[in-house]
């Protein structure tokens, strides 16, 4: 799972056909009309497969994924400060083993979109927010500024702990 943020159209127009082109009110219908020839929905898990068992994550690779979880748990460790938040009691919990293995997926196949066969840490950055901020656990305080914390948070995060 992720978080991915959908953003609202600027444009009149656009917004209207959203709302009232009943084209985009059936998404089943609204598949149909993707080309069928490119990968069929039942070969989605094997093709998956292929792509996670296929892409390379190296030794460096996963002790710098394990740190970035560590301190997804204990920010304050590896000096991970977010603006006007008391860091001490932010966080109730970090990322779970889950939430880090969907984050690998995903960056497996950013590195595979990427035409790579390894995991970089770049390929871990780009999908870092997406997979890891809604899988934490905030004091009660700080749950209104969730979207805005996170951010932060996990910017900080990548900025200090040490990529190889």
């Amino acid at each position: 799972m992720m978080e991915i943020p959908i953003v609202v159209p600027n444009d009149d127009a656009i917004m209207q056909g959203l709302m009232f082109d009943t084209k985009f009110h059936n998404v089943d219908a609204l598949v149909e009309t993707i080309q069928s020839e490119v990968l069929k929905f039942n070969e989605l898990n094997a093709f998956s497969s292929v792509i996670q068992n296929n892409i390379e994550a190296s030794p460096t690779l996963q002790k710098y994924a394990l740190n970035l979880w560590k301190a997804t748990r204990h920010p304050l460790e590896y000096s991970v400060k977010v603006s006007n938040v008391d860091m001490n009691r932010l966080i109730l919990a970090g990322a779970s083993p889950r939430g880090m293995s969907m984050m690998l997926r995903a960056a497996r196949v950013n590195a595979w979109l990427n035409e790579r066969t390894a995991v970089t840490p770049e390929d871990i950055h780009a999908v870092f927010h997406e997979t890891v901020a809604h899988r934490l656990v905030f004091s009660p305080v700080y749950e209104m500024r969730r979207t805005e914390i996170a951010r932060e948070m996990l910017t900080s995060i990548i900025n200090q702990v040490a990529a190889p």
